[in-house]
C-alpha cells in the first residue's frame, strides 16, 4: 500500500487561487496559506484517475501525486541545512474525490521566462543569465545523484522555474523521480533504470532505444538540451536518433557546422561549446555531474542578483 507524505494539514488551511494549468489527472493552482499568507502551489489529482494510472483522456501515465509527494519531502528534510535548488515540500492533503500536494511557489517556468526577458540582441547579457542559470541545475543534480541517489527523469524547461525578480532557479515536477540504491564498493551500476519517460525533445538516445539506462547520465543529457536550447534559441533536434540530420551531426563532432548554418557560431561561448560537446555523446562517453559541476563554464558563471 502507498504510504502519503504528511504534515499534518488539511485543505481548508489553503485558499485556492489562480488556476494555471491543467495536468494529466488534474490541474495546478496557486493557493495561500493561510496561517502565514505564504503563496504555494497545490496540484491536485483525481482519485479515480489516480487508482487506475490513467490521465483525463484514457491514457496510460507513470506520474504518481503520491510518490512525488514523498520524494519532495524527503529531499526537502534532508536538504533544509543547505540551499535548495529544488521547489520544497509544503504539505499533503485528501479528501474523497482528490488528493492534493502543496509545494512552494517558484515562479515561473524556465521556458516561459526566456520568452519573456531575454533578448537576444544583448548576446552578453543573455548569456551571462543563461551561465547563472546552468551553475544551479549544476549544483542541484550534483546534489540529488550524489547525497540523495535520486534523478529527476524529466528535466526541461518547463520543469524549472524561476522567481523572475529573486533570479532563483528551482527544479520542480518530480513525478517521475526515482531512487536509486547506492552501493558502495561494488562494480555494479545502481542507478541502472528501465523507466522510459519525459519529453522526447529531452530523451537521450539509449532512453529513445529502449535499453537499461543509467538514470544520471540521462539527466545529464537532458540538461545539454537544456543548455543547447537556452542558447541558440531552437531545440539540438527533434528527437535523438540517427534518422534526425540534426542529431547526427552533433553526435559527429560536427556541431560547430550546425551553428554557422544557423549564424550561431560566434554568439555561443567556446566554454559552453565544450561542455556541450562533453554532454552530447553515446552513454559510455558521455560526462557525469560530478565532472561537469567542475567545468570552467560552470565554476566561473556569474552571480546574478
Amino acid at each position: 500500500m502507498e504510504t502519503v507524505a504528511k504534515k499534518n494539514f488539511t485543505k481548508t488551511e489553503f485558499r485556492l487561487g489562480q488556476f494555471l494549468s491543467s495536468t494529466l489527472q488534474g490541474e495546478i493552482r496557486l493557493a495561500v496559506n493561510v496561517s502565514n499568507n505564504e503563496e504555494v502551489i497545490v496540484k491536485t489529482t483525481r482519485k479515480n484517475l489516480h487508482s487506475t494510472k490513467k490521465s483525463a483522456r484514457g491514457r496510460n501515465i507513470k506520474e504518481n501525486i503520491i510518490k512525488e509527494s514523498n520524494i519532495l519531502k524527503k529531499i526537502s528534510e534532508k536538504g533544509k541545512n543547505v540551499p535548495m535548488g529544488f521547489v520544497r515540500f509544503v504539505g499533503f492533503a485528501e479528501d474523497n474525490e482528490n488528493y492534493y500536494l502543496f509545494e512552494e511557489y517558484g515562479g515561473i517556468s524556465l521556458m516561459t521566462f526566456l520568452k519573456q526577458s531575454f533578448h537576444k540582441p544583448n548576446f552578453e547579457t543573455y548569456n551571462m543569465h543563461i551561465q547563472y542559470i546552468i551553475q544551479i541545475l549544476v549544483n542541484t543534480l550534483y546534489y540529488l545523484h550524489c547525497h540523495c541517489s535520486l534523478c529527476h527523469l524529466d528535466l526541461s524547461l518547463e520543469n524549472v522555474v524561476i522567481n523572475p525578480k529573486t533570479k532563483i532557479v528551482k527544479i520542480c515536477d518530480f513525478g517521475l523521480s526515482l531512487f536509486f540504491n547506492k552501493q558502495q564498493n561494488t562494480n555494479q551500476n545502481t542507478f541502472l533504470c528501465t523507466q522510459y519517460c519525459g519529453k522526447p525533445f529531452y530523451a537521450a538516445p539509449e532512453v529513445v532505444s529502449k535499453r537499461p539506462f543509467d538514470a544520471r547520465l540521462a539527466d545529464v543529457w537532458a540538461l545539454g538540451v537544456i543548455l543547447f536550447t537556452m542558447l541558440c534559441c531552437v531545440q539540438p533536434f527533434s528527437k535523438a536518433d540517427l534518422n534526425d540530420e540534426r542529431f547526427d551531426c552533433i553526435m559527429d563532432g560536427k556541431m560547430n557546422i550546425l551553428l554557422d548554418h544557423w549564424g550561431m557560431q560566434d554568439y555561443i561561448p567556446e566554454d559552453a561549446k565544450d561542455l556541450l560537446n562533453l554532454i552530447f555523446k553515446y552513454e559510455n562517453e558521455r560526462t557525469s555531474i560530478d565532472k561537469i559541476i567542475f567545468h570552467k563554464y560552470v565554476r566561473n558563471a556569474p552571480i546574478i542578483l
